[in-house]
């Protein structure tokens, strides 16, 4: 919500913010019985931003719970790259199925592996990104963006975007309200 952020950006993160006022549910993290493919990347993620303010204080803080979050794959789409299957992850913290369960909002983590790109999805939801470190996005008018790491991305409901990494890991924090 910072002022170098834009007015759908601020907008959107202090509706989230406000409901997370009213707490949900919470569920302790457990250790997983299984390996994580991508902890690695996830982890190489985290280190590459580690002392980079705004997003080192996260970057921190999340080192311990990421290898105890339940990960999953999502559903394959146009342009997606070969190796998307294997290469792409994510986790919910807040939200349905996530550490926090509530209905009203989701708060998650997505891992792209290097050379992966996501498919082209259409948001049900308005959706803002929080790239933890540089990838390329892309916008409305279907250029690709090379965005720095805390560099909010807002895209509105029923508009189309995708995402892919270059020859590092990109993870990335997004959040949603999914209520009116």
């Amino acid at each position: 919500m910072a002022d170098d952020q834009s007015m759908m950006v601020r907008f959107s993160g202090g509706k989230i913010v406000h409901r997370l006022q009213d707490v949900g549910t919470f569920e302790a993290p457990s250790e997983k019985l299984y390996q994580f493919e991508l902890l690695d990347d996830v982890l190489a993620a985290l280190t590459g931003i580690a002392g980079k303010e705004p997003v080192g204080q996260l970057a921190e803080a999340l080192k311990g719970l990421v290898s105890k979050l339940d990960w999953y794959k999502g559903k394959i789409g146009p342009f997606a790259s070969i190796n998307f299957q294997q290469g792409h992850a994510h986790a919910i913290l807040i939200g349905p199925t996530g550490l926090e369960e509530r209905s009203d909002v989701r708060l998650g983590l997505t891992v792209l592996a290097p050379y992966t790109r996501f498919p082209d999805h259409e948001q049900t939801h308005p959706r803002v990104i929080i790239p933890m470190g540089r990838g390329e996005f892309q916008t409305a008018t279907d250029s690709w963006e090379t965005v720095e790491a805390a560099s909010g991305i807002f895209y509105a409901s029923g508009q189309t975007f995708a995402m892919r990494a270059a020859s590092r890991p990109l993870l990335f924090a997004w959040c949603q309200s999914l209520s009116k």
